[in-house]
């Protein structure tokens, strides 16, 4: 494949992908009352359905969330290589999981910024179930072969690597040897070694030590004549400045000597500072921050142009930026100059990867395709003209699975969302219920959350709104879980915010209210344990006016014990978690219409659930969060 034609397939691929997807959704609940529920695709796992399907372990992050760096590796066969939290995934170019392969023996965790390959075996640092008893560090380098059905093995122990902590890995080895990184303490003070080690013989050696405190980031450059070492030197910057211990960037060559060096680039706060975790690729070199954050740099360590990306918290802390073309030998080592660069960006958290493309005209980085799976599932939203938000990840509904997100906010767990228009309002869920709106429609910069007046309660479960009666004041109504209530407040217009109103109201028959929704006359449906209850408000007293949790007496014609619910006009569409079934209703009626998945049969194919939970509907449309399964899948309410 050549240059062009692999950057036509980058751009194109995800648009011809959309209709063939559609081929083969299976229909799933035909119903007596002429409407069904249709799959019609999937959003945030690259793999869609079945055995392709990528899986993610983030459970095993550190107490402070971190602790599962992944790096990344891309292989003449197109098979890009990433962390799986507990795994390594190998995936096709698509997206697609080709294999899956656990770390054992006694492997817990991958934990590296850079992948590393070497004789046909990808080697990366992690960590072991149990610390050596004799260094008592958890720490060791695995090895995977990438031809045929290899292990994941430990090739060393922290033991046989000094250094107590993961140390940082460079991508390209050298004659032979892998090189590293780590924090050293000398009788002459603190120093950061450069050491290669072979991993046939177990034999290491010192290449270079630097004074400094910690190495954040390492890269031996294409050509192998010098290296790249990103991290805390030690140097202060006093004064007024907010950052006073600055990280840098140091190019040596193998005797030592600098070449260049450069201070990371500054940022607006403490917690987003650039601290040098380099990568050269596509013919500059690259530097990463919190939230977003993303710098490039010409050869000779001079911006080009700089900082590049500003809050896109779809690459929310980028580990490792890999050259597509080196990796997949798509042009001669001196080939033709494009202006096209194709990058591949991998995370800090490995549940997503992003195929980019850099634009030298433009100076502007485009994302292209996002390769993963959606490990942590809150509540989704949904309105009218096909805005999805998954955990501040926004999509289109007709977008393919591995479509990159169109922009992304930095949100914390939300209640399902209320709209009015392109308005998104939620409350914040934990120890404060804090009203949150974005606009979507005016992308990334306008979809920053403004806060609302703090609700009078914590612990939200459900959240809805409702125009009054006669075009009057617009009621929102919440749920929470402290003292199992009900809530009830007005919105403010100007803000699409509620106000500090809050009123609790009485329902005796509701023990332990959830997710809750205003059908389209005015009255109310809300879970309640394992059943759902329609009521009639009149005053500040909701009164009940019918229950389901059964509605038969064969066994697949009852509700499971955890539900969760939308609704829009006359239909409610139920996630019966337990059952891995979705359920739409007849509001009226209060008798179901139609069921996509198979009752009690946890599935990952196109037509099923594994622990179906937050749902969403707006009109014809729906999505449905499907924990097991790590993804979001598309319904399609069809009339027959």
């Amino acid at each position: 494949m050549n240059a062009s034609g692999f950057l036509f397939r980058c751009r194109l691929l995800p648009r011809a992908c959309a209709g063939l997807m559609l081929v083969g959704w299976l229909l799933c609940g035909v119903s007596a009352r002429g409407e069904s529920l249709e799959p019609v695709g999937v959003l945030g796992n690259s793999g869609v359905a079945g055995d392709s399907l990528v899986r993610v372990n983030t459970l095993l992050k550190s107490p402070d969330g971190q602790g599962l760096r992944s790096g990344g590796f891309v292989d003449g066969d197109a098979r890009v290589w990433l962390s799986g939290g507990d795994a390594i995934n190998c995936l096709d170019f698509e997206g697609r999981l080709l294999n899956r392969y656990p770390l054992e023996p006694g492997g817990r965790r991958v934990d590296t910024t850079a992948f590393a390959a070497l004789d046909g075996v990808l080697y990366f640092f992690g960590h072991l179930d149990k610390p050596d008893p004799k260094t008592r560090s958890d720490v060791a380098l695995f090895a995977l072969p990438m031809a045929g059905n290899g292990r994941c093995t430990v090739a060393a122990t922290v033991g046989e690597i000094p250094g107590h902590t993961v140390g940082v890995l460079s991508a390209m080895p050298r004659g032979g040897k892998l090189v590293y990184a780590y924090a050293a303490e000398q009788p002459g003070g603190k120093r950061i070694v450069i050491a290669a080690f072979d991993p046939t013989t177990k034999i290491r050696e010192t290449l270079l030590e630097v004074a400094g405190v910690a190495p954040s980031g390492l890269a031996v450059s294409r050509d192998g004549q010098s290296v790249y070492l990103g991290g805390n030197f030690g140097l202060y910057i006093g004064a007024n400045h907010h950052h006073p211990n600055a990280s840098e960037i140091v190019h040596l060559d193998w005797q030592g000597k600098t070449l260049w060096r450069r201070v990371c680039l500054d940022t607006p706060a403490e917690p987003t500072q650039f601290r040098g975790v380099v990568s050269p690729a596509g013919g500059a070199v690259w530097d990463t921050a919190w939230y977003g954050f993303l710098a490039r740099f010409d050869s000779s360590g001079k911006s080009a142009p700089g900082k590049i990306a500003s809050w896109d918290m779809r690459i929310p802390y980028v580990a490792q930026v890999i050259d597509l073309r080196d990796a997949m030998g798509l042009l001669p080592a001196k080939g033709v100059a494009e202006t096209l660069d194709p990058l591949l960006l991998t995370q800090t958290s490995p549940e997503q990867a992003h195929l980019a493309v850099w634009n030298d005209d433009a100076k502007s980085l485009e994302l292209t395709r996002r390769f993963g799976s959606l490990p942590e599932l809150g509540n989704v939203a949904l309105n009218a003209d096909g805005w999805v938000n998954v955990g501040g990840l926004w999509w289109r509904f007709d977008d393919v699975a591995s479509a990159a997100p169109a922009f992304a906010n930095h949100a914390g767990a939300c209640s399902p969302a209320a709209w009015r228009d392109d308005w998104a309002c939620s409350l914040t869920l934990g120890d404060r219920a804090i009203p949150c709106t974005a606009r979507p429609a005016f992308g990334r910069g306008s979809a920053a959350l403004d806060h609302g007046s703090p609700a009078p309660f914590s612990k939200v479960r459900g959240f809805a709104v409702a125009p009054q009666a006669g075009g009057g004041e617009v009621r929102a109504f919440a749920t929470e879980s402290g003292s199992n209530r009900i809530w009830r407040s007005t919105m403010e217009p100007r803000t699409w915010s509620p106000r500090k109103d809050w009123k609790s109201l009485e329902c005796g028959s509701v023990k332990t209210p959830g997710d809750i929704a205003v059908l389209g006359d005015g009255s109310l449906v809300i879970v309640d344990g394992g059943s759902i209850v329609k009521l009639e408000a009149s005053g500040d007293t909701l009164t009940e006016r019918a229950r389901l949790a059964k509605w038969g007496d064969k066994p697949g014609e009852s509700f499971g014990k955890e539900l969760r619910l939308a609704a829009d006009g006359g239909r409610i569409l139920v996630a019966d978690t337990d059952r891995h079934r979705v359920v739409l209703l007849d509001a009226a009626s209060m008798r179901p219409k139609a069921q996509c998945g198979s009752t009690d049969s946890a599935g990952a194919g196109n037509a099923d659930f594994d622990s179906p939970t937050a749902v969403a509907l707006a009109g014809d449309k729906a999505v449905v969060a499907d924990r097991g399964n790590q993804r979001i899948v598309k319904l399609r309410l069809r009339a027959n």
